[in-house]
């Protein structure tokens, strides 16, 4: 790995633990880990989705995936039900506390993210911004 690829890498891991530290402010909302958020935004982006599909966005096996779901059941952030269609695929849908719990990181962390972003040079802000959204679209 290239010096520039390590510090770049070791710099992304810093950040994603950093933001993913601080659930939210509400009482209701216990903290999650990253993997339990990022699931329950898949659900949130693809309503009545699949627990494979959760299993594909996150990069686990169904068996993995289910595991995750099963979780989050037990702490109320999802309801499961049977697709009309199919009934071996189990739909999966937010609850309100998960709707809540998922709008007060964001609020959060965007805030966290404004007041960083204000530290900086207004042109360095947009070059990180831009440079980010480059790097991530390379993912796809």
């Amino acid at each position: 790995m290239s010096q520039h690829a390590k510090q770049l890498y070791d710099a992304l891991v810093t950040l994603s633990h950093h933001f993913s530290t601080t659930c939210c402010e509400s009482s209701h909302c216990e903290e999650f880990t990253l993997i339990d958020y990022l699931a329950l935004r898949s659900i949130q982006n693809q309503p009545e989705c699949s627990v494979q599909t959760v299993g594909q966005s996150l990069g686990f096996t169904k068996s993995g995936a289910t595991r995750v779901i099963k979780r989050l059941q037990a702490r109320n952030m999802i309801s499961i039900c049977v697709n009309p269609d199919d009934s071996r695929i189990k739909c999966l849908s937010l609850t309100e506390l998960a709707e809540n719990c998922l709008q007060s990181v964001v609020s959060i962390q965007e805030k966290r993210m404004d007041k960083l972003l204000k530290k900086m040079e207004p042109e360095t802000a947009k070059q990180l911004t831009q440079g980010l959204q480059t790097l991530v679209q390379q993912l796809k």
